[in-house]
């Protein structure tokens, strides 16, 4: 099993009912108050693989009803549908207190070692520095973000560029590994392309997300 700061601070307990799981949104993993989307949805998907029994998270989409603050939460799951391949869970966060959800997604569960048949890759990978020759985002009160704080995110010295594109090298702390939940965090690590567009933008709320996963990170 995974263990490091992520995997802690995203880490959720099954309850007697086995559709109830308990965790807690952890200090720090926030903008300006409110806790990454991408963290929060790491959370859903703990719950779903441990419900599933799958080892990987092939597909995600959230739909984000409100900000997730520090402190208990309860995460519900329910099977949609569950194959020889792949197990589709309904999952939503409910804070404490709270009578209805923040966030609900839908995961489907897999195995991305397990493919075979032919595949085809259409796109190649950004051209970027080496990782050493990239800035390291550092932790403020407002921006860059104290979730940044967490991980070790390397921004593309000539970012923003022109046009709505960020590029940047994602890892986890303490040689932390990575998997299939770690690159659902980093899908959400980099600030809205929206901000690199000229236009007047204050605030970019994810109101909905989805990551595809093709393959476990090296």
């Amino acid at each position: 099993m995974t263990t490091g700061r992520f995997a802690t601070a995203s880490a959720v307990h099954a309850s007697g009912s086995g559709h109830s799981y308990s965790a807690e949104i952890h200090e720090s993993w926030d903008i300006m108050g409110n806790a990454n989307g991408g963290y929060v949805m790491a959370l859903l998907a703990r719950a779903a693989l441990d419900f599933s029994e799958r080892p990987d998270v092939v597909s995600m989409s959230a739909n984000f009803f409100a900000p997730s603050k520090p402190g208990p939460v309860t995460v519900e799951v329910t099977p949609v549908r569950v194959g020889g391949r792949f197990a589709t869970i309904a999952s939503k966060l409910i804070a404490e207190g709270a009578d209805r959800p923040s966030v609900s997604a839908t995961i489907i569960c897999g195995d991305l070692e397990a493919h075979d048949g032919p595949t085809m890759v259409a796109c190649s990978a950004p051209v970027i520095d080496p990782p050493e020759e990239c800035i390291r985002a550092e932790p403020t009160e407002f921006f860059p973000p104290p979730f940044v704080g967490n991980i070790d995110l390397r921004v593309h010295p000539e970012d923003p560029a022109d046009g709505p594109r960020y590029r940047a090298w994602f890892r986890l702390l303490d040689d932390e590994a990575m998997d299939s939940i770690a690159l659902v965090l980093a899908g959400d690590s980099l600030p809205p392309p929206v901000f690199n567009t000229g236009l007047k933008v204050g605030w970019s709320p994810t109101v909905q997300l989805t990551v595809h996963n093709h393959a476990r990170p090296e």
